[in-house]
């Protein structure tokens, strides 16, 4: 009878050991679900910035050429709010890619571009003023926007790169955390159920043990009390 309790203590540290690492296993994973998570969500800003970037300088030109073609200054409103958009989106692509030195190194390019492109809409404006803007420059500023969206794509195409792998990475810890943390939940509950049987069974052979002592010691008694019997009538 004392060899079978160990083997509950046994079962119970098992127990209490799957429990334990399913606690570990569960935050771990929450916490690399929580990264996976944050890396698709930066990849999405830094492609939302991209395209804020060439949307902002496509406004710009915009309203360089309203004003241009109609002399109101009202183009120039819009033209001046998506100048000060830019400064804002670059200041947070440079803390969204510095973790990454061909991002960073691309951002730098593509900063250095904008920048010519945003001189060059100032100068003919300037110009515009006095003189007639000749097709040479005109051109120029196309050549200047091609490069932009180049280097735009480049970057694009390299975030998505990133993005895809972040999300399958995200994919597979959605898919196996659950299912890791049922299989160390069942095993758990698997070993606390043998324990609970195996302490019921005990138990009853305890209480069956019992009832055969029991019965053995009236048989026993009811034998002296014959036996008794039997030395007093002699």
């Amino acid at each position: 009878m004392k060899m079978k309790f160990p083997i509950v203590k046994v079962i119970f540290i098992l127990a209490i050991v799957f429990l334990i690492i399913l606690s570990v296993f569960s935050f771990i994973r929450t916490n690399n679900l929580i990264t996976s998570s944050e890396w698709v969500t930066h990849s999405t800003l830094v492609k939302l910035n991209l395209t804020n970037t060439h949307s902002s300088i496509l406004a710009m030109e915009s309203g360089q050429r309203g004003f241009i073609i109609t002399r109101d200054s009202s183009f120039l409103i819009p033209y001046e709010a998506e100048r000060e958009n830019l400064r804002l989106t670059f200041k947070q692509m440079d803390s969204l890619v510095v973790d990454n030195k061909s991002q960073y190194a691309h951002m730098i390019d593509l900063k250095e571009m904008v920048y010519k492109r945003v001189g060059y809409l100032e100068n003919i404006l300037n110009e515009s003023n006095s003189t007639s803007i000749s097709r040479e420059k005109m051109m120029r500023g196309k050549m200047l926007m091609d490069d932009i969206q180049e280097q735009i794509k480049i970057m694009t195409g390299e975030e998505d790169k990133l993005l895809k792998e972040r999300i399958d990475r995200l994919d597979r810890e959605i898919f196996f955390s659950p299912l890791i943390t049922t299989l160390l939940f069942l095993c758990a509950t698997f070993f606390i159920l043998i324990a609970y049987f195996k302490i019921i069974k005990d138990l009853r052979d305890s209480e069956e043990l019992k009832n055969e002592i029991q019965d053995t010691n009236v048989i026993l008694e009811q034998k002296m009390r014959n036996l008794e019997r039997v030395k007093s009538d002699t």
